[in-house]
C-alpha cells in the first residue's frame, strides 16, 4: 500500500491516509476532470436514479428502461466512485465502503478532514495566524521558506479559501533577510509586482542566493589560500634560520680547530 502512494502518477492519484488529504484532494480534483467533465461534474452534482410517475406512484425506473442520457449520468457517477474508492486507503475506506454515490463520499471525506463550517473557519484563521507570523530566518534557503509558503497556501486552498499571487508576493516583500534587501529593491524596480508570479520571484531569489553562496565560496577559499601561503612563509623563514646556524656552527668549528696551540706560560721572561 505505502509503494503505490509513493508512486502516484497523471494516471493514479496518490493514496490517501490521515495525514495527506488537502494534498490528496487537489491531486484528486485534477485527475476527476481528466476523467471527462462528466465524471467530475458528478461528485458536485450528485446522482439520483431516475424514476418513472404512474397513477401519482413514483417509483424507480428499471435499468432497462433507461435513456442513453441517463446511463451516461450514472457512468459518470460510477467511474468517479471508482476512482474515489481505489485511492484511500483501508481505514479511510471504512469511511465511504457504503456510499453509492460519488457526491456522498467526497462530501463525507471532506466532513471527516475539514469538519463542519464552524471548525473550517477556525482552521482558517489558524491558517492566517500562521501565514501572518510566517517569516524567513536569516540561515534558511529560499526554497525552504518558499515550501513553508505554499504548504499554507494549498492547505487554505482545501479549505475553500485562496490566497492571490499578490499577496504571497507581498508577504516575501516584508519579510525577507537583510542579505535579500538590494536584489528586492532591484525587483520592485524592475517589475510589477501586481502581474508577478511568486514562482517567478522566488527563482529570481533563488537565482540571486546562489550568486551569494558562490561569493561566499570564493571568501572561505582565499582566506584559505592566505593561510595556507602565511603558514608557508612561516616554514620557509624557520627553514633559513636553522640552515644559517648550521652554517655558523660549521665556520665556528673550523676557526676553533684551526687556532695555533701554544706551550707554557703566556707571558714569557724570569723576574
Amino acid at each position: 500500500m505505502e509503494g503505490f502512494k509513493e508512486e502516484a502518477s497523471i494516471s493514479r492519484p496518490p493514496l490517501l491516509d490521515d495525514s495527506n488529504y488537502a494534498y490528496w484532494k487537489a491531486k484528486m480534483t485534477a485527475f476527476l476532470r481528466s476523467i471527462d467533465s462528466k465524471t467530475s461534474k458528478s461528485v458536485k452534482a450528485g446522482w439520483t436514479a431516475p424514476t418513472v410517475t404512474n397513477n401519482n406512484v413514483v417509483t424507480v425506473k428499471p435499468v432497462e428502461e433507461w435513456t442513453r442520457e441517463e446511463d451516461e449520468v450514472v457512468l459518470a457517477n460510477d467511474k468517479a466512485l471508482n476512482a474515489i474508492f481505489n485511492v484511500v486507503d483501508i481505514n479511510v475506506f471504512k469511511l465511504i465502503n457504503t456510499c453509492t454515490v460519488a457526491k456522498t463520499a467526497w462530501e463525507t471525506l471532506e466532513t471527516a478532514y475539514e469538519g463542519t463550517q464552524k471548525v473550517r473557519m477556525s482552521r482558517l484563521q489558524q491558517l492566517t495566524t500562521r501565514f501572518e507570523t510566517l517569516r524567513m530566518e536569516d540561515d534558511e534557503t529560499i526554497v525552504s521558506y518558499n515550501n513553508n509558503i505554499k504548504d499554507i497556501t494549498n492547505e487554505s486552498f482545501s479549505l475553500g479559501e485562496v490566497m492571490s499571487n499578490e499577496k504571497l508576493v507581498r508577504k516575501v516583500l516584508r519579510t525577507h533577510p537583510n542579505k535579500f534587501a538590494h536584489k528586492v529593491t532591484a525587483i520592485e524596480e524592475a517589475q510589477d509586482l501586481t502581474t508577478m508570479r511568486l514562482d517567478e520571484f522566488m527563482e529570481n531569489l533563488t537565482t540571486f542566493e546562489m550568486s551569494l553562496d558562490d561569493g561566499e565560496s570564493s571568501n572561505k577559499k582565499g582566506i584559505a589560500l592566505k593561510a595556507t601561503a602565511e603558514a608557508t612563509n612561516d616554514e620557509n623563514l624557520v627553514e633559513t634560520m636553522n640552515l644559517l646556524a648550521k652554517n655558523c656552527n660549521k665556520i665556528l668549528k673550523r676557526f676553533t680547530t684551526q687556532l695555533p696551540m701554544t706551550k707554557g706560560p703566556i707571558c714569557g721572561g724570569n723576574l
